[in-house]
Parts: C-alpha cells; structure tokens; sequence
C-alpha cells in the first residue's frame, strides 16, 4: 500500500495517484481538508481512522504501507478544543492539545515506512540559507536584500538598475470557490516604497536569456527552458500565465557543471525531490534563485513529455 499527505487541490498528486493504479497499487490519500478522528498506538502497530470530506471513513496500518509520499500538507487531526468565552482556559488547553498533537505529527512524519519521498520538516527550504549553501557550491546567486530600513531600501532600490520583491518562504495561495488567488514575484521602484514597511526581501532584476525550471527526483534532474522574457506579462513571473500566447517551454540538458552543483546542493539540503529555479542571463551565465521541496512540476512534465508523475509512481511502487 502507498499512502500520500497531500492536499485537496493538488493535481500532481491526482496524476501520481492514476499511474499507481496503472501498476496495480492500493492507494491511501490523506488530505489536509480530511480529519483523523481515531488513533491507536502501541509497540507493535499504529492504526489511524479518518474521516474524507466526502464523508466516509477509512482505517490504515501503518505497517502495512509499502511507501509514503509527502506531498503537502499535514496529518490532519481533529479540533478537540474548540474557543470559548474564558481565552485564558482556552488558550492554556489550546497550547496543551496542540502540543500534544504537535507530538503525534512528528511520530508519524517519521514513521519508519520502507520507503519514503518528501520530507514534512524539509517542506520550506529557507531561501537566505538555501543561497549561502548554493554559493558554496559554486553558484552564481542575485544581489539581495532583507530589510525593514526604508532608507535602505531606498538606497538599493536606487543603486541597482531594476529590483524585485518575493516572499522569503513558500507563498501562500487563496483557494475561492471560482478562484485561485497567488502570490508573484513583482517589480518595484522607488515610487511603490511607503514609510512604513514589514520584512522585505528585495533581488536585483535580471535580464534572462530564458529560464530554467528543474525538478529533482534522486538521482535525476529534469530541466525545462522557458522563454518567458518576451512577453510583459510573463517577464518577471513566468507563473503569470498568458494563456493567449504561452511561454515556449522545451526540454534542456544541464551542462555537466551545472549538474555537479546541483548534486552537490540537494546533497547539502538532503532533498530527495524539489524543484529548482535558475536563470541564464544574457552572457550565458547560470544563476541560482531557489528551491522548492513542495514545488509544482506538472508543466514541464507534460510540455517537455517527461512523464515525471510516472517516474515518482515508480519511485514509490517499485
């Protein structure tokens, strides 16, 4: 038996889920939007009971799983405590079930399967941490900056010729009933700074070549090219889809150096599956940006026929 974390919403893991079947697999999927209700413990086995959002109930032992997958999301337990009008009594048993939870996550996540993918604790690879080590390695990597100075700010803005902001960590998504709400990387200048500013991680803007997005499924890497920089919408964010004119997106093969780098860098991260963004400037230099342990790669599997949701139904089944 597979058993996948994951969420609603991910399609990847509906694709993965089909080839499993393919190959004859039985498949377990616990979404976070489920709820587990009933767990039992003991020495010898570990048997969890949840409830789907459609309703029914399944029961698993975790000795009888061949394979997880972390794919997203968490063991999703049931609220025990619920708010009332005493906070204090509410926060003090809040913290306590929390932790206790908390606890019991941290069990399962590493729950000794025979085989696993994805890694719970390695799901937000933190990106300043994550550019120290790919300098390490050999990477070029942006100028940068993370401040809440707005004189600074001001004074790096001003001294580089175009700059970008991200999110420092994974960003969110909105999930609305007709709607899917994320967050982009976006440009700013001068006129966008306010006086008052949160933490701000700023990048100067490079000029592409094209772009490169890598997905890593130890011990391959599979690269798409993506020429997003001829279209304003796409030219700072490629994942601003123009469904009009879309990105021309092609396989690539890595130079033999670059290949070193990122063995070298996933080796450091122990990352068995992520995926990687890297732009090649206009002097054909490959310049590191970032991981994603939880990254999507549904795109480049089907525009570049990689067939990547294949590759982790086997890397799970065989």
């Amino acid at each position: 038996m597979v058993l996948i974390i994951s969420i609603e919403q991910d399609e990847a893991t509906n694709d993965v889920i089909k080839w499993l079947h393919k190959k004859g697999e039985t498949v377990r999927r616990i979404n976070v939007e489920d709820e587990i209700d009933e767990l039992s413990i003991t020495i010898n086995r570990t048997i969890l009971r949840y409830k789907t959002v459609i309703g029914a109930y399944v029961e698993i032992n975790l000795d009888k799983v061949s394979a997880f997958w972390y794919r997203r999301g968490n063991w999703p337990f049931r609220e025990l405590v619920k708010h009332n009008d005493d906070w204090k009594v509410y926060d003090n048993t809040g913290r306590f079930i929390k932790s206790e939870n908390d606890t019991l996550r941290k069990y399962l996540h590493s729950y000794p399967f025979p085989k696993k993918l994805g890694d719970y604790y390695k799901k937000d690879a933190h990106k300043l941490l994550t550019l120290k080590i790919a300098k390490e390695v050999g990477f070029a990597i942006p100028e940068f900056l993370v401040t809440n100075n707005v004189n600074e700010l001001n004074s790096f803005v001003e001294s580089q010729k175009q700059v970008i902001t991200k999110v420092l960590a994974i960003p969110i998504s909105l999930y609305m009933p007709k709607q899917w709400l994320p967050m982009y990387t976006t440009e700013v200048n001068s006129k966008d700074v306010v006086k008052n500013i949160g933490i701000s991680y700023l990048q100067n803007k490079i000029n592409k070549k094209y772009e490169l997005r890598i997905f890593h499924l130890n011990p391959d890497f599979y690269t798409a090219a993506i020429f997003s920089q001829s279209n304003n919408r796409t030219i700072t964010d490629y994942r601003k889809y123009d469904y009009d004119r879309p990105n021309r997106m092609v396989p690539f093969n890595l130079p033999k150096s670059v290949v070193e780098k990122l063995k070298e860098l996933v080796k450091k991260l122990e990352l068995e599956t992520c995926s990687i963004d890297i732009i090649v400037d206009d002097n054909d230099n490959y310049i590191f940006l970032e991981v994603n342990p939880i990254g999507q790669f549904g795109d480049i599997s089907y525009n570049c026929n990689y067939y990547l949701e294949n590759k982790i139904a086997n890397y799970l089944s065989l």
